[in-house]
């Protein structure tokens, strides 16, 4: 039993879960304005780009919670599968000229039940982070976009943010 643990444990470790993206001001139809200038707490560039990819997973047939505005990030959805939940944060940074946002998702227990997650709940994972992916490159059009393992996105946040490459990033789920 441990040994299969651990292979699930190295899978789950392995889903590419949080996709940093850049977007222009003008693509938002925002002002090219510094995060003071509209408050310390919520970007207004946040709560739109999350009603997008909201909307499109509706459009997907996934049963999506929210949006709502978050405690500590700009705005959140989750997503329910018959066994889990998958949640989802999406924070926002200005730099320079550009809007940088990330959205960051982690599987749930679902409400009453608590079982430990399958291989297949992994799968329906891997295939919602595919759906945000597409929906970021096709319906929102970003900049550019990282599409990292958990523990990639905490290194490229300790590293504060180098800058993303203007090209997207297209490698397959969980290459």
């Amino acid at each position: 039993m441990s040994i299969m643990k651990n292979k699930l444990d190295d899978k789950v470790a392995e889903v590419k879960s949080c996709f940093i993206f850049q977007l222009s001001p003008e693509k938002l139809g925002l002002a090219a304005r510094s995060r003071t200038a509209h408050g310390v707490f919520r970007d207004p560039a946040g709560m739109p780009v999350c009603c997008e990819i909201v909307s499109a997973l509706c459009d997907q047939a996934y049963k999506v919670l929210g949006p709502k505005p978050g405690q500590g990030c700009e705005a959140y959805f989750k997503v329910a599968f018959r066994r889990f939940r998958v949640s989802a944060t999406l924070g926002v940074t200005r730099r320079a000229d550009l809007v940088e946002m990330s959205v960051t998702t982690w599987q749930t227990p679902g409400f009453f039940r608590r079982p430990p997650l399958s291989s297949d709940d992994v799968e329906e994972w891997v295939g919602l982070c595919s759906a945000i992916a597409m929906i970021l490159r096709e319906r929102i059009n970003v900049d550019s976009l990282k599409w990292l393992t958990r523990a990639q996105a905490e290194a490229y946040w300790e590293k504060d943010g180098a800058e993303l490459s203007p090209t997207l990033d297209t490698d397959p789920p969980n290459a």
